[in-house]
């Protein structure tokens, strides 16, 4: 692959052409992928190229999104309004309580997994010392314990 960059003019043609995508306007030109982004990244007009590209697609789809729309398009319908119709309460929700309120996970169960979690974490020599070591600094920030007080385990015990 060659990558002398082509006339301008040239280069704006096969950009338009291939809508914008950096693959198709390499592969047309004869060079890297890396090449098309550093020269836009480089060069204001180029840039200001991909970025009419880009501008004009969007534009097309609007408009045959409001076509779609005109023609009763339930689907485009829908996906107008959770677009454009936030304001107006046509927004999506992510239920995170189950009927009345209530957990959708019981509270047990959750407690189940968090310790399962923890036994597995515990598994891990670098994390038990590293556990180990973090409460040893707790116990004496918060006063605790003594820093001699262990039971037969190497565990921290109460005074």
């Amino acid at each position: 692959m060659r990558s002398k960059m082509p006339p301008l003019r040239v280069l704006e043609k096969v950009i338009q052409a291939k809508a914008g995508i950096v693959v198709l306007v390499a592969e047309a030109v004869q060079v890297d992928v890396r090449t098309i982004r550093r020269w836009r990244e480089r060069n204001k007009k180029i840039q200001a190229m991909f970025n009419e590209v880009r501008e004009s697609t969007l534009d097309l789809a609007e408009a045959m999104l409001l076509r779609n729309i005109r023609a009763g398009k339930t689907a485009d319908v829908i996906f107008y309004l959770k677009c454009h119709g936030k304001g107006r309460g046509y927004v999506e929700r992510l239920e995170v309580s189950g009927p009345s309120g209530a957990d959708l996970i019981p509270p047990e169960m959750v407690a189940r997994r968090e310790t399962e979690r923890i036994a597995e974490l515990m598994k891990d020599p670098e994390y038990r010392e590293l556990q180990s070591r973090m409460v040893m600094v707790l116990d004496r920030i918060t006063g605790r314990f003594g820093p001699q007080q262990a039971d037969e385990n190497g565990g921290r015990t109460l005074q």
